[in-house]
């Protein structure tokens, strides 16, 4: 048994300015990062160069932590030791000490799409960046002709700007992490922008939910777990999907009336059921549910009767003796254990399908009533 939600999530793209960090592996960066972190956290100019550049002069050291300084790194100490000035790591190079890449920064104008959704954390909500290339004076030329587009800065949503501080690692691009550094609070709607994306939630007994994105970003198509994102689990959304029966579970199985039961059903003790809606308060809603194989259960003991007695019907293939049919009485008890069972005996249940049956008796009758004939 499972549970799949989906829906189609809301994208939206703008035209930003301002400075992103693309990550990369700078193992020279890294190494003094290290190296400061081995040594609490603070770090010289002449301790750098003694210890990674073969004791270059002091002025080689400052530049490369005047690097790190852009990076975000490092932060020079405002109290030198002795005269000497330190640097001071950052709790972005303590990231980057313990394995992470450095993210290089770039100032430009960029094209960015974020998605609006209460299940896509923070750092899963931009889907794509790529540099934004004004129309030269050749575009604008060949579309002179053209309507003209009106265009207009406008201050970004503010869930929108809180993606626009983030980091992470966009699903529809080249798989680098990205840090969104200092974007401006103003951007360009796109209004025209082939995008559909959908987000599935799939929840199962016993197990962690999962989310996850698929579909179109400017026409770049693309899938993407989101292995972080605080999915609901199975029992919060199964009790939503049941609404007013939630009652009706027990934790394993669904109680049902046995009218509501087809053959299969009957058979297999599992059920296909169908939800026209799930909402939920703080997770939005989603269309319709198909859940199949759930488990069920009798809802009464008038309903375990009947089905009991259905099963008895139901696996007379072949003669059935007085201790074969004692025999599976025992077993339908067990099956419906919990349950007031009122079955019927041999004779009943012959009579019962003779009923069924019409003027012409038909094989199960036989296959019931011949062993009592013969007093089997």
């Amino acid at each position: 048994m499972s549970i799949v939600l989906k829906r189609t999530i809301e994208v939206r793209c703008f035209h930003v300015i301002g400075e992103v960090g693309f990550a990369q592996p700078r193992a020279e960066l890294r190494a003094v990062a290290q190296l400061a972190a081995s040594r609490a956290g603070q770090l010289s100019a002449r301790e750098l160069c003694e210890h990674l550049l073969g004791s270059k002069p002091d002025a080689v050291g400052l530049r490369l932590l005047s690097v790190c300084e852009q990076m975000g790194l490092i932060a020079w100490d405002l109290k030198p030791r002795g005269g000497e000035s330190l640097a001071r790591l950052t709790e972005e190079g303590r990231r980057v000490a313990e394995g992470g890449d450095v993210f290089v920064p770039e100032r430009g104008a960029w094209t960015i799409w974020v998605a609006k959704d209460p299940l896509i954390p923070l750092e899963a909500s931009l889907l794509r960046i790529e540099p934004f290339q004004e129309p030269t004076a050749f575009d604008e030329i060949v579309r002179r002709d053209a309507p003209r587009e009106k265009r207009a800065t406008v201050d970004l949503p503010d869930w929108a700007q809180r993606v626009c501080r983030s980091q992470g690692r966009p699903g529809w691009g080249d798989g680098r992490a990205v840090a969104m550094l200092d974007i401006e609070a103003k951007g360009e709607p796109v209004l025209e922008s082939k995008t559909q994306v959908e987000l599935s939630l799939c929840a199962a007994p016993h197990q962690s939910s999962t989310l996850s994105l698929e579909g179109s970003v400017d026409g770049q198509r693309s899938e993407l777990e989101l292995p972080h994102a605080p999915a609901p689990g199975f029992e919060e959304v199964w009790r939503y999907c049941l609404g007013a029966r939630a009652h009706d579970w027990d934790g394993e199985r669904l109680a049902v009336r046995f009218e509501s039961l087809d053959g299969t059903e009957l058979s297999s003790f599992k059920s296909h059921i169908a939800f026209d809606r799930w909402s939920h308060p703080q997770h939005g809603a989603f269309g319709r549910v198909q859940v199949p194989h759930v488990p069920i259960r009798p809802a009464t003991d008038i309903d375990a009767s009947r089905w009991a007695n259905w099963l008895l019907d139901h696996r007379v293939q072949s003669y059935v003796t007085k201790a074969d049919f004692a025999r599976r009485c025992e077993e339908v008890q067990e099956t419906f254990t919990g349950y007031r069972l009122q079955l019927m005996t041999q004779e009943q249940l012959a009579v019962s399908l003779l009923g069924a049956a019409g003027v012409r008796p038909g094989r199960k009758y036989w296959h019931l009533q011949a062993p009592l004939d013969w007093s089997l």
